[in-house]
């Protein structure tokens, strides 16, 4: 099939006896295509049309069609290098007193030219291994002082090509205030939360949990004006008396529009609320009180779509922090709200996803 246009290759008459098991084996080897069954030749022809490509699968009319134990070899002669299926860790959030167990899984496609061989690469000052060769390393924190994001790197090599994968790994401070709200949505819902939708263009919100993170896929935005922005949040039910806390959690957007967190919120008309649009090129940090949107602070850096985000934001008295991945981004001082709950905010954003929300007293 080429262009979409068929050619018979090759063709007999011979049936498959039915429930019987056979070994289908295919060579495409240059111009060369050779067809054996149980190992008996049964088509070789010639053919420069197609030089590569995948494989699939096929059933035409067929309701038994069974497939099992499929084995690609390279006979290329150039090798092929590893391929790294996962890279797991048993938490993604520990305590700087804590362990966790890595793991990572890969194959190699063409078996050498040597078995296959393990090295986790960790930055300075961001903790240790007790084995760095091995696919399954024990990993000790370093001792922090605030949430910290580490990246861990393996790379898996063949003796002649290395691939490479990273994991992130969330450290908080086993010293720090007693922690008010631990969710990182494994469980597949949202208990204990609220949605509320002020947009009105594309409504309601779809909040859903299923895949272990929480995301907003619904398009719900609407209002013209700058500040107000009405679209869909997710209102933390229990957090109205906090006062002074930290609101850790990581962010990512698929779509190109708004996504954030609003906190010390007593309301729909009182909060104070961070957001990120990538169209609109802004991080914004606006206070709502009984109604009133005024900005407090704002710059013009988007986000890269598709891209994780470490969020933290600081409510201690009348300061307010703000910082990205670490880095210091609003730093503001404001005595209008003293307390409330924090809620996940999307605006006409269709791939809005939020992870391991923490909550901690200042």
């Amino acid at each position: 099939n080429v262009s979409g246009v068929f050619t018979l290759l090759a063709e007999d008459s011979a049936p498959y006896v039915t429930g019987q098991h056979y070994q289908l084996e295919i060579t495409a080897q240059g111009s060369t295509l050779e067809v054996r069954i149980d190992g008996q030749i049964v088509f070789s022809v010639t053919d420069t049309s197609l030089t590569q490509g995948s494989i699939a699968l096929y059933s035409w009319g067929n309701q038994g069609a069974y497939f099992d134990d499929i084995r690609i070899e390279n006979l290329s002669g150039t090798n092929q290098a590893p391929l790294i299926t996962s890279v797991t860790a048993t938490s993604s959030i520990i305590l700087d007193t804590a362990t966790i167990q890595l793991e990572v899984i890969a194959t190699d496609p063409d078996e050498g030219p040597n078995p296959l061989s393990y090295q986790w690469i960790i930055a300075p000052g961001e903790g240790t291994l007790d084995s760095f060769t091995s696919p399954t390393p024990l990993y000790t924190p370093p001792d922090v002082t605030t949430s910290q994001v580490f990246t861990l790197t393996v790379e898996v090599s063949d003796g002649l090509d290395t691939s490479t994968r990273t994991i992130l790994v969330t450290v908080n401070d086993a010293d720090a205030p007693p922690m008010l709200l631990d969710e990182n949505f494994d469980d597949g819902d949202f208990v204990g939360w609220r949605i509320t939708d002020e947009g009105t263009i594309a409504a309601p919100s779809i909040w859903s949990a299923t895949s272990g993170e929480l995301s907003q896929s619904s398009n719900i935005h609407g209002g013209t004006a700058n500040l107000p922005k009405p679209g869909s949040y997710l209102f933390y039910d229990s957090g109205l008396s906090w006062r002074d806390y930290k609101a850790t959690l990581q962010i990512r957007s698929s779509d190109d529009d708004a996504i954030g967190l609003m906190f010390r919120v007593q309301d729909g008309n009182n909060y104070y609320r961070f957001s990120w649009d990538k169209q609109r090129s802004y991080r914004r940090l606006v206070k709502n009180v009984s109604g009133v949107f005024t900005l407090l602070a704002e710059d013009s850096a988007p986000y890269v779509t598709g891209q994780h985000y470490q969020l933290e934001i600081t409510a201690q008295g009348s300061t307010l922090e703000v910082r990205i991945d670490g880095q210091v981004v609003f730093s503001v001082t404001d005595t209008s709200l003293t307390q409330g709950s924090i809620a996940l905010y999307s605006w006409g954003n269709q791939g809005a996803y939020f992870d391991n929300v923490t909550i901690l007293t200042q």
